[in-house]
């Protein structure tokens, strides 16, 4: 019984801990944990780039897989 609430607790501590973003790095959209960005550049990556330019400005962080 206490073994998958341990799971699940150490699954989100290390999900939160993921989530967090470098200083440095530009703004931009949150991607997934291992895929990153990925997935919203998969279909018409010239629309999903002018609208991150739109929103977020000249400088737009994007991270492609875990990196």
């Amino acid at each position: 019984m206490i073994e998958p609430l341990v799971l699940l607790l150490t699954l989100l501590i290390v999900w939160k801990f993921s989530r967090k973003r470098d200083a440095k790095f530009p703004p931009g959209p949150t991607g997934l944990n291992i895929l990153g960005n990925l997935p919203m550049l998969w279909n018409r990556i010239d629309k999903t780039l002018r609208h991150l330019k739109k929103t977020g400005g000249p400088i737009v962080g994007v991270r492609f897989g875990t990196y």
